[in-house]
């Protein structure tokens, strides 16, 4: 049995509610009350991940597996602060950086399962279609039953969730974080898939307008999934008021 802390794993143990709608109007809360603040880092967010982009190989590995991680990390942390009615600095939302090994451990092995899950789904269709007749309209030989081989992708996907929130906030090692998320939000699974679902799209729907509304919606968004972390599993030596009311049950 995985060495767990304490409240993690009453979570694990004990259950807990789920309060989708709360979490959402949360998150639009928490932001609106430093609105400018985050608009201008998700502007400096997408800029660093823009430059390090065209910057080949080097640049665009640094910008997956730490760049990314650790600015997302950043949303977090600042999203603590102020929900719990601190005045944050524009430099808070760069100590997710404080994080970066793990952080960065994480990404590489969540990768490097995701790639080992897509092994089978790519020798599938590479080897086992006929492009010519696909090109001519013929799909009788198409194998779509390998699109179930799509769902543990899936479900690892939703799953794994919690892990960053778990190591910057409870102090976790990589894997033990992953799965402690695991198994919380497996409990629940189809509602953390439906609430991903629904924050992925208000975090993408700032999209029109040029973009510009995203300097809003995907902090917005950010913030959402943090309210559900501290509401399902809590900040160190919190108390969650889903457990409290477990416990009352």
């Amino acid at each position: 049995m995985a060495n767990f802390p304490p409240q993690v794993q009453r979570v694990i143990d004990q259950g807990y509610e789920f309060n989708f709608g709360d979490y959402l109007s949360k998150g639009f809360n928490i932001v609106g009350k430093q609105a400018v603040l985050y608009m201008a880092f998700t502007f400096v967010f997408f800029l660093i991940l823009m430059v390090s982009g065209l910057i080949p190989i080097l640049g665009q590995l640094a910008g997956g597996l730490v760049l990314a991680p650790c600015l997302m990390a950043g949303f977090h942390l600042a999203n603590r602060k102020v929900d719990d009615g601190q005045s944050i600095a524009f430099g808070d939302f760069f100590k997710g950086f404080e994080h970066w090994s793990q952080l960065l451990v994480s990404v590489l092995i969540m990768g490097g399962i995701f790639l080992l899950l897509m092994l089978p789904i790519a020798l599938i269709f590479g080897f086992g279609i006929d492009p010519d007749a696909i090109a001519a309209g013929d799909i009788s030989g198409f194998p779509w039953w390998a699109f179930l081989l799509l769902l543990p992708l899936i479900y690892l996907g939703v799953a794994w969730g919690y892990s960053s929130f778990l190591i910057i906030f409870h102090g976790m090692s990589a894997w033990p974080a992953m799965e402690a998320s695991r198994q919380i939000i497996s409990q629940k699974w189809f509602f953390f898939l439906l609430f991903g679902i629904v924050v992925g799209i208000i975090g993408s729907i700032g999209a029109i307008a040029l973009g510009i509304g995203m300097l809003f919606t995907l902090p917005a968004a950010y913030a959402m999934q943090f309210a559900s972390f501290r509401d399902v599993v809590g900040m160190p030596d919190e108390v969650t008021v889903s457990t409290l009311d477990h416990l009352v049950d």
